[in-house]
């Protein structure tokens, strides 16, 4: 996982850009309350006919996320081949801090992770 974070005085929005996220959760990096106005995911590399799903969790629990049992807050199928842009223009309100993690199905439980890399940019405040 290849995580980059812009947080600058010079702007009133943070990015998070992770090049290769997969089944290991990426734990609150919103660091609490925040607010997400977009999420681009690209899933074009070698996953050309196999969707990706981006599980999207608002808690914080004692140890964290468990990747095979931790019901996610949202679920965002994003099909093979595509790079696709959810935008939240009210903002999507997170109140305990934001984790993610990207996975081969819906299912709750399910730890595979995507064929090839899968990039995911998070704009929030």
């Amino acid at each position: 996982m290849a995580i980059t974070t812009l947080n600058t005085s010079y702007c009133t929005y943070k990015f998070l850009v992770d090049t290769d996220l997969g089944s290991s959760t990426v734990q609150n990096f919103t660091n609490g309350t925040s607010v997400v106005y977009s999420i681009t995911v690209d899933n074009t590399g070698q996953n050309s006919s196999t969707p990706s799903f981006l599980k999207l969790y608002d808690s914080v629990p004692d140890g964290g996320i468990v990747a095979a049992s931790t019901e996610p807050d949202y679920i965002l199928q994003i099909d093979g081949g595509k790079n696709i842009t959810f935008n939240f223009p009210s903002g999507l309100s997170v109140v305990n801090g934001l984790s993610m993690r990207c996975v081969t199905s819906g299912q709750t439980n399910d730890t595979s992770d995507p064929g090839s890399n899968v990039t995911v940019t998070v704009v929030y405040s």
